[in-house]
Order: structure tokens, then sequence, then C-alpha cells
């Protein structure tokens, strides 16, 4: 997103893109100025519908050419009549619609960069037209912001270090800057979170105190796991070797049901792939943690569960769709695991809040982390529980 720093008013055929702003998708269209809102660079082969002249439709944040108005999505040329409203001045439907005025009916506003704000109580006549789409101000219509990212209907800056994360496409920006608790801070240094993608900890170790943290190279690792040593845990964390406080492992190696260090995953009684995957059988989870393991076809599925089906599905549970398979009866929903690939136990909308215990997809770029990761090309960000 960016500030605009002057506006020619003209009109031509612009592209318009997807974009993702307050937690939907739009198509925004764009800007009189011929800029996006992303301000990204302009395709100008693209056939895109014309905006900002008379009769055409409005441009991003209400935008009309020479003084016109913005009525109902579509451009009235000053001078004309805004339907019912008045004549057209200067973006204002003479006693309605521009900045500071009262909003016209249906709340609307018809001057550029502005909102009706407190449009419930526009029929009391408190409604007024205000800026908007600029940093700590409301959205424009359609979650438009010229500067930032629409957040519950503000536009916010967002995506730096020490700037609140984005809501839409890289959530921050910068080496080694992840989100975390809502907040775009650093990573990777001694003492820090560990970052979730390239080197955790900048060759330090990531070990676990109460939350991933990384510990500088020749320091004390956590619990009886030893020095850190190139990156590893000299008594944990390599194939073969136990698994690390809070079952960290080295590089792609997989945590087993065992605590044990694994390169080798997929097949019966090994640790689960990334994405929940088996080579044949189930995902099963024996004790609710990230240390899986695979079951083959026709095996009892740990807990309250079935036999593995052919599917990945525990027969009655931890399928797509299904119930997650319970560890102990009585169980809360939620609690358990998925064993099909691809799936985990989540919210249908797609959180890790785990209240309504039934499994969802995972895994892919842009959904929740499965238990065992997320697939090749994209990983786990570990303040989120999103794969990026």
């Amino acid at each position: 997103m960016h500030l605009r720093e002057s506006r020619v008013l003209r009109w031509c055929l612009l592209p318009c893109t997807l974009l993702a702003c307050g937690g939907r998708s739009i198509a925004p269209q764009t800007r009189i100025d011929g800029s996006t809102q992303s301000g990204g660079p302009l395709d100008a082969a693209a056939a895109a519908p014309p905006c900002g002249a008379p009769n055409d439709s409005c441009c991003a944040a209400n935008e009309c050419a020479d003084g016109g108005c913005c009525v109902s999505g579509q451009c009235v040329a000053a001078g004309l009549a805004c339907g019912t409203f008045g004549l057209c001045a200067g973006g204002s439907c003479g006693a309605c619609g521009g900045n500071g005025q009262a909003c016209c009916a249906a709340s609307q506003c018809t001057a550029s960069d502005t909102a009706c704000i407190d449009a419930g109580a526009e029929a009391g006549g408190t409604g007024v037209c205000s800026a908007c789409g600029g940093a700590g101000q409301p959205c424009c219509a359609n979650g438009d912001c010229q500067n930032g990212e629409c957040q519950q209907n503000m536009c916010v800056v967002c995506g730096g270090l020490g700037q609140s994360c984005c809501q839409s496409g890289s959530l921050c920006n910068g080496v080694n800057v992840e989100c975390q608790a809502l907040h775009c801070s650093h990573c990777g240094d001694p003492g820090e979170a560990c970052c979730s993608s390239g080197q955790a900890c900048n060759g330090g170790c990531c070990v676990n105190a109460g939350a991933p943290v990384c510990v500088a190279q020749g320091a004390t690792c956590a619990g009886m796991d030893g020095l850190c040593m190139a990156g590893l845990c000299a008594n944990c964390g390599r194939d073969g070797q136990r698994c690390c406080n809070s079952q960290i492992c080295s590089g792609s190696l997989r945590c087993s049901a065992q605590d044990l260090c694994s390169a080798q995953c997929g097949g019966p009684g090994q640790p689960c792939c990334p994405g929940n995957v088996c080579t044949s059988g189930c995902c099963a989870s024996p004790d609710g943690t990230s240390a899986d393991e695979c079951v083959s076809v026709g095996q009892a599925c740990p807990g309250v569960a079935g036999a593995c089906a052919a599917d990945g599905s525990c027969t009655s549970c931890g399928g797509t769709g299904q119930a997650c398979c319970a560890l102990l009866p009585n169980t809360p929903p939620g609690a358990g695991y998925c064993s099909a690939p691809m799936v985990d136990c989540l919210e249908p909308a797609g959180s890790q809040a785990m209240s309504d215990g039934s499994c969802q997809p995972c895994g892919k770029l842009g959904l929740p982390c499965c238990h065992s990761g997320c697939q090749s090309g994209s990983t786990c960000d570990k303040s989120t529980r999103i794969c990026r």
C-alpha cells in the first residue's frame, strides 16, 4: 500500500486486481491517478472497464474526475443532478455527500475519499461524511485504503518491525521479522523467538523454555540436552537421537511417537510426513501431541477410534469432515486428532481454536498448519499456525 503524493484527475482503461483486505477478498478498481490500491505496476495489456468519467463506475475510494460525484457506484458530472439529492458540485450533492456534510440516503458519501461515519444513526441526521483511506482513518468503501490495510474498518499501517501484523499477503516484511502476538517482532537472535523459516536461530539452537526460543552457540540447551554446537544441541535432535525438549528435531527430521528423531517418515510405525501424510494407512497421535506415527490399514487407531481405513480415516472419525478421534472417553470436542492426510482438528472457518471437534483442511499454503507441519514449499508460521 502506498500514500499518493499527487493526484492527476484523469481516467483511462486500467486493470482491476484482487486484494485481500480486512479478512475478505475484494476487487478494487484503480484510482483515477492511474495507481492501483496495492501500488503495483499496471498491466497495460489487461482489459478492464474504465472508471472515473461521467456515467462510468466510480474509481476506488469514490473517485470521480473533474469534481464529479459518486452516486450509487456511478460517476455524475459536476453540474448535473445527483438523482434526488441535489446538484453535483465539487463532489457534494447539494446538502449531503461532501466531506463534513451529512450522509446522503442509504448512508452514501459522494465525494472522493470520504465514508459515512455513524451510518447507523444516519436516519436521525447524525451520520457525517468524513475523510477515509489514510492511516488511522476509517476504510473507504469496499475496504479501500491508500496507505496501509483495512483492519476492523480502520486503515492500519502494518507489516514493519514493531507494527501490527498485516492480515493479507505477507504478515510481516523484513529479514527475521515475524508475526508474534499480532505484532511484527524480530526473531532468531539469542533470547528471541525462533524464526519459522530460514535459519531458526542464526547459527544458535532453537529450544523450548515454555515457548520456542533461541540460545547462542556454546550456550546450554534446555534440560539435559547439552551444549548448543553448530545449531544443534549435543545430546538430542539428530537422526536416531531422542527428540529435544518439546519434540524438537534438527532440520527436516521428525519426532516419532517413541520420542526419537528420524529421517524416515510415512511408513508403518514411522512419524507422519508433513501434512499428516502416510504412504498407506492413517496418521495417528497416541497422546494428542505433535509426536504422531503412521498406522497400517486394518490396525486399530489409538484412543476411542475404530480401525484404520484405506481412505485414512479411523472408520467413524479422523477423515475429512468427520469428528476428531477421541483419545479417551468423554474427551472434549476438538481435543483429539485427525488421521487422514491434509486435515486437522479445527473449526470450519480454519482457526486453531479447535472448538467444534471436526477434521478440516490444513497444510497447504494459506491454510492452518497440520499437526505434522505443512506441505513442501511452505513452512508453518509458529506464531499464527498458518502455512506461509
